[in-house]
C-alpha cells in the first residue's frame, strides 16, 4: 500500500501562494502525469484556493491523459484554465505527430514486402 501524504485541513482550505508543489506528487503518478499536474498547480496557484486547485489539477490530467469527462461547468473551467499550460500543448502536438496517416502507393507497398519463396523438396 502506498503511504498517503497528510495535509492539515487548515492548509488545504487556505490560499496556496507559498507552497511546495513537490509535496503533492503521488507515488503512482507517471512523469508525464506529474509534469502536467505540476504545471497546472504552479500556473494557477495564485488564482484558486488550494483545495479547488488540487481538484481541478487532477481533473485536468484525467481529461487530457485518460479521456475522462465531467459536468459541463467543470469541463468549461478546466478548458479555460488549461489554455495557459504548455505541457498540454506539447502533449497535443505529440499526439498529432503520432496519429498522422501516411499513404503509400500500392506498387511501393508491394516492393517493400518480403518475397515469399517456396521450395519443393523432392
Amino acid at each position: 500500500m502506498f503511504p498517503m501524504k497528510s495535509f492539515s485541513i487548515k492548509m488545504i482550505m487556505t490560499d496556496c501562494s507559498n507552497f511546495d508543489v513537490e509535496m503533492f506528487r503521488q507515488p503512482w503518478e507517471s512523469d508525464e502525469h506529474w509534469v502536467m499536474r505540476r504545471d497546472f498547480l504552479l500556473t494557477h496557484s495564485n488564482k484558486l484556493p488550494l483545495n479547488r486547485l488540487l481538484c481541478l489539477a487532477q481533473v485536468f490530467v484525467n481529461v487530457e491523459l485518460l479521456g475522462c469527462r465531467y459536468p459541463i461547468p467543470v469541463m468549461r473551467q478546466v478548458a479555460e484554465l488549461s489554455k495557459d499550460i504548455n505541457s498540454a500543448r506539447d502533449l497535443n502536438s505529440k499526439r498529432q505527430d503520432r496519429t498522422q496517416i501516411h499513404f503509400v502507393m500500392s506498387n511501393e507497398a508491394k516492393r517493400s514486402q518480403p518475397v515469399k519463396r517456396t521450395s519443393k523438396l523432392s
